[in-house]
């Protein structure tokens, strides 16, 4: 779901790596999101009911510390095998996302939203990278992403 959310951002310059893993590292990565706005680490969960966004995440009022905490472990490790800053980026399917109409998507430093606030959040980010690049990291990406299955 989540991929299909990011396709039409590959016309804009975005490239995409889906289900990877780091050699040395346990578990996967279920996207790398890399382009003009820089390299973005995306972890995707399916929940039901209601997320609240806040100062934590809670989905129907239990806590989801350890969802941050994954994202933030996976942007790191990203960043570690490609040598770049990586922001982390929480995607929701399936839940209601609510949020304090004074917060940003942010908890601890986590965007979080769902499939098409992703992909908007994404198109609207200022660039950073030029086109070459956005090659070059994707070729060294795909040196080091390995397909996880």
């Amino acid at each position: 779901m989540t991929a299909e959310c990011l396709a039409p951002l590959g016309r804009r310059g975005f490239v995409f790596f889906h289900d990877r893993a780091i050699r040395g590292q346990r578990g996967n990565i279920d996207h790398v999101v890399i382009g003009p706005p820089g390299v973005f680490a995306v972890e995707t969960k399916y929940l039901s009911g209601v997320v609240r966004v806040g100062w934590r995440l809670r989905v129907d009022g239990r806590r989801l510390d350890d969802v941050i905490d994954q994202a933030w472990n996976e942007a790191a490790a990203v960043e570690e095998a490609l040598g770049v800053e990586v922001m982390p980026l929480l995607c929701i399917h399936g839940a209601r996302i609510r949020r304090h109409w004074w917060r940003l998507p942010l908890v601890e430093g986590v965007w979080v939203g769902d499939g098409p606030a992703l992909a908007r959040y994404l198109r609207r980010q200022r660039a950073l990278f030029s086109v070459e690049d956005v090659a070059d990291l994707t070729d060294d990406a795909e040196r080091v992403l390995l397909p996880a299955s």
